[in-house]
C-alpha cells in the first residue's frame, strides 16, 4: 500500500526540463540573465543544479540566484512555478 502511494505521489509531481543551460551570471528578476532565449524553459521554470531558479518571461530567461540570501529553490504549490524560499526541499 505504501509503494503504490509513493508511485502515486511521484506521478503528481510536476514534471520540469533537465537544464543544460550555462549562465555566467545570475541578475536577478529585474534584467533577464539570457535575451531572446529560453532554452526550452517556460515561466513556471526549474531548478537548476546550483539552487537557481530560472524561468522564462518574454522570451527572456531570468536566474535568481537562490542560495545568495533566498534560501531554496523548490516548487511553490499556490501559483505554480518554481521559486526560491526559506524551508530546505523535502
Amino acid at each position: 500500500m505504501l509503494r503504490r502511494l509513493f508511485l502515486l505521489f511521484l506521478l503528481l509531481l510536476p514534471l520540469r526540463p533537465v537544464t543544460a543551460v550555462e549562465i555566467a551570471e545570475c541578475k536577478g528578476s529585474l534584467e533577464p540573465s539570457i535575451a531572446g532565449k529560453c532554452s526550452g524553459i517556460d515561466f513556471a521554470g526549474c531548478c537548476d543544479p546550483m539552487g537557481r531558479v530560472l524561468w522564462c518571461k518574454n522570451n527572456n530567461l531570468f536566474c535568481l540566484d537562490c542560495p545568495d540570501g533566498f534560501g531554496f529553490c523548490g516548487w511553490k504549490q499556490v501559483g505554480e512555478y518554481y521559486d526560491c524560499g526559506f524551508e530546505a526541499p523535502v
